[in-house]
This record gives C-alpha cells, sequence and structure tokens, in this order.
C-alpha cells in the first residue's frame, strides 16, 4: 500500500516560541507599565476644621505606540494625615489606537517569528551531516 503523504502542518520551534514569549512580555510591559501621574488642577482649599480639599487629575496612560489612556478625575480630601480619595471617575478608552496598537504587536511577533525560523534554517542548511 503507497503511504499517504503527510499534511504540512505550521510548526514553530522551541526556541523561536521562547523568544516570541520574551518579545510579547516586552510589548505587555510597554504596554501596561507605566506610573500613575497625579497632577492638581486646583489649589486646596482650607476649610474651618483645618481639613483641606485638593481637585486632582489623576491619568494612566496605557499603550505603545499609541496611547490609549484611561483618565481618572478625582477630589483628595486630607483628613488628618491619610488622603481619601473622593469624587468622580472617567473612562476615556480610543478603539482605533487600541487596534493600531494590537496590529502593531501581531506585525512584530510576525517579524520576530520569520527572523528566528529564517536564522535557525539558514544554521541547519550550514551544519554538515
Amino acid at each position: 500500500m503507497p503511504e499517504r503523504a503527510r499534511r504540512k502542518r505550521f510548526q514553530i520551534h522551541l526556541s523561536t516560541a521562547i523568544v516570541m514569549m520574551v518579545a510579547a512580555g516586552i510589548l505587555l510591559w510597554a504596554n501596561l507599565g507605566r506610573p500613575q501621574d497625579i497632577v492638581p488642577i486646583a489649589e486646596p482649599r482650607a476649610r474651618y476644621s483645618g481639613d483641606s480639599t485638593t481637585v486632582c487629575l489623576v491619568s494612566q496612560a496605557y499603550g505603545w505606540p499609541d496611547v490609549v489612556k484611561r483618565y481618572y478625575v478625582r477630589t483628595l480630601n486630607y483628613k488628618g494625615s491619610e488622603p481619601a480619595w473622593v469624587g468622580s471617575r472617567e473612562w476615556r478608552l480610543d478603539w482605533w489606537n487600541l487596534a493600531e496598537d494590537v496590529l502593531i504587536a501581531v506585525i512584530i511577533l510576525t517579524i520576530v517569528w520569520y527572523l528566528c525560523e529564517r536564522l535557525i534554517r539558514r544554521r541547519a542548511i550550514r551544519a554538515p551531516d
């Protein structure tokens, strides 16, 4: 009986998978690893009880290379030694920038995959049997 030809399926080498995981981790860090910025919008207002209130813009920017931002607008009350956050939140998500970030991440991971597999195949051709 003639043997059936094996179907060629998508496979990558283990070393390529490890390099792609590192690249994906770097992309995640670039997208999510930003510090929180607290910018006072108004000066503190003293109250009769000695408490003070400050309106702050607390912004967290996520995304690389395009920033998908999430804003908080909050009021910070100082009562004693511990500040307490009260006030409202505002979320803003830019869907176009999010789509661009995902597309660029897929392109970067595809380039990493291609370069790693090409390097492995090139070395396999040069290696003597």
